[in-house]
Formats: structure tokens, sequence, C-alpha cells
């Protein structure tokens, strides 16, 4: 893991943050199974290597700007880009059967080997920002908004916005009811829209390499039928709850009620074999979750020295 990032502050609570890291691994994997056992390569044993390598690269600029307007209001504003690549490799080497007992090598196997390889890139550009205004710290409203092109989606679909937006309130700051019974009071609500893109490669027609007979390489179609008018999913999700805490918040208690709407759910749609393909990946259908989450905190013993907190959570 690495990263470099500079800091400029342009004027007064206005800076620009420029920030690039990386993100790179390697797993190498081995796998034997010895001569006489069970399962794979049985009676004879059977070796195997795996390697992985993972990169991930993020560049990002980064504007921010938070002030203090005058004594009634306030500003949390940013604007950001992104630039995210991804590459994913795999390695696969065994020897199904070995010639001769506990010899854990690819070269000690008593037929051809058998490998496979996989291979993936994906870039992905982001534009996004928010903006947070709050009115004498009790009430606080938060807009966001971004906008993706991914590389793993048809040229013509690989755009996509999705936007967010909360408003609070803290009702014993507004009504100035602060106490030791009710210490502190909070409505909130909110929207937001999540979109999700394909994995690499499910949009034009590709191939696999493999090993067939005798250890001869064969170039196989993908399965799927390439649906260049595939679209990302599409969440909406909506909140309305409260936090309310008693006692010196000796006792604290959040309830909230959700609804999420998902459409344009990314299906494969099983084809008749006639057509040459097994799926086609189609935008269809619709799921709606919704529901009731409660979270309940008790301090029963609260000192200098110790304190003992029960959390009870219900959804």
């Amino acid at each position: 893991i690495g990263d470099l990032h500079a800091e400029f502050r342009l004027t007064d609570g206005l800076n620009v943050r420029f920030r690039t890291s990386t993100d790179w691994y390697n797993d190498r994997r081995k796998s034997k199974v010895k001569w006489g056992s069970a399962g794979a390569g049985s009676p004879y044993g059977s070796y195997a290597e795996d390697a992985y390598t993972v990169k991930e690269n993020n560049t990002e600029v980064l504007a921010t700007y938070i002030k203090q307007l005058n004594k009634n209001w306030g500003i949390d504003a940013l604007l950001g880009f992104n630039v995210r690549n991804k590459q994913y490799e795999n390695n696969y080497q065994a020897a199904p059967r070995l010639a001769v007992a506990d010899l854990y090598t690819l070269t000690n196997s008593r037929d051809p080997l058998t490998s496979s390889n996989d291979f993936y890139r994906l870039r992905q550009y982001g534009l996004y920002g928010s903006i947070q205004l709050d009115y004498r710290r009790w009430a606080f409203l938060n807009i966001t908004g971004r906008n993706d092109w991914s590389s793993t989606l048809p040229v013509d679909n690989n755009s996509y916005f999705y936007p967010s937006a909360s408003l609070s309130a803290v009702l014993t700051d507004l009504f100035d009811i602060r106490s030791n019974i009710l210490t502190f009071a909070k409505v909130r609500t909110s929207t937001s829209m999540v979109r999700r893109d394909l994995e690499p490669y499910q949009t034009a027609s590709n191939f696999i390499i493999s090993q067939g007979w005798g250890g001869n390489s064969t170039a196989t179609a993908n399965n799927n039928y390439p649906n260049p008018d595939i679209k990302p999913e599409k969440v909406v999700s909506y909140e309305f709850g409260g936090d309310f805490r008693f006692f010196n918040s000796r006792v604290g208690i959040d309830v909230a009620y959700y609804k999420s709407i998902t459409t344009d759910l990314i299906i494969p749609i099983t084809l008749n074999p006639s057509a040459g393909y097994d799926t086609k990946l189609m935008n269809v259908g619709k799921m709606t979750n919704q529901g009731i989450e409660l979270m309940v905190n008790v301090v029963p013993v609260r000192t200098k020295d110790l304190e003992w907190s029960l959390n009870f959570n219900f959804s």
C-alpha cells in the first residue's frame, strides 16, 4: 500500500487536496492431497499452485470549503474528481494425479497439467460533490451527488448519476428543552439513490481459452449473450427516524423506518439453446424492502473509573 498526497490552503476555509494511492498484493497458494487420500487425484494424490495478483490505484482531486457564514448559518461543501483503475490476475496450474508419492511438484504428474488464467482490467471516473448547511447548529440540510463513468458498461450507457439528501433537527436545541430527564432529541429524514455496474467483459462477445483434449488449447465462446443496452441497477432508499436520550444519556433510543426500492435488476435470463448462448443479462424486475429498526442503549453503571453499557437491537 502506498500513498502520496499534497494539500493547499487557497483562502480562509477553502482547501484543495491531491491524493494518489496504490493497493497492491500477491497471494500464493499451494494445495496438496496426499497419496491414498480421498478427493482430488484419488488414490494418487494431487498438487496445485494458485497465484493471485491484485492492483488498485485511486487518484483524487478534492476541494473543500468550510465556513461559518454568520452567527446563524454555516456551510460545509466539497467537490471532487476520482479516477479508479483496478487489475486482477489469477494463474492456476495443477498436477491432477501424482506419479511419485509425496513429491509435490508440477513436473511430478502422470497426466497432462491442467491450467487456467483469469485476467481483467476496469476503469472508473467519478465526479462528486456535497453541500451541508446548518442553521444555528440545530438544523442541518445535506445534499450530495455523484456521477460515474464505468468501463464495464456499454459506451452509450456507461454514465450514471446518483444523488442523496437528508434533513435533521435537534429538537432539544430548537425548543431549548434540554434537561436531566430529556438530554437530547433529534429527528431526521433522508433519501438516497445507489447505482451498481457490472463485472468486466459482460457487454461484448469474448472467448474463454481453456485446455482441451490432450493438453491442446481451445477457444470457446462465452455462454452469456452480450447485451449492449444493459443499464446499472438502481436502489432508491428512504428513512425516517429519531434519536432520543434520557437521564444524562443513561438511556438512549434510536428508532427508524426504512424503505428501499430496487429497479433495473441485472439478472441472467435463460435462453433457448438454439440461440447458441445459455443466458443473457437483462434489466428486469423490481424489489421492495422495508422495515423498522430499534436500538436501545442503557448505562446501568457509570463512575469515574468504570462504565457498563448494554445495547439492544431489534429490526
